[in-house]
């Protein structure tokens, strides 16, 4: 199985607005900062940045089973449930 690799980085376009991060393994959702414990991703961080009073940390993540998702709450369209959002994904 070939390994993806994903660059994502964890900065905010809104302040209004927070994002969630994560994989998608085996039907259920693990959150991004539990990935590596969980064996389903292998996470590095490449570059931190700090701008006045936001920063933001880009990193290079790789996976061969896992689905990484990202979204930003509130979700627009979205009820403000995070698990429904999550089971909505899951389900597609």
């Amino acid at each position: 199985m070939k390994v993806k690799k994903i660059i994502y980085n964890d900065g905010m376009l809104n302040r209004m607005r927070e994002k969630r991060a994560g994989f998608v393994y085996d039907g259920k959702y693990i959150p991004f900062d539990e990935a590596e414990e969980k064996k389903v991703a292998v996470i590095k961080q490449m570059q931190y940045k700090k701008a006045v009073m936001w920063s933001n940390t880009t990193y290079e993540i790789y996976t061969k089973t896992a689905t990484f998702i990202m979204g930003y709450e509130p979700f627009d369209g979205w009820p403000e449930d995070t698990e429904e959002m999550i089971d909505h994904i899951i389900m597609r």
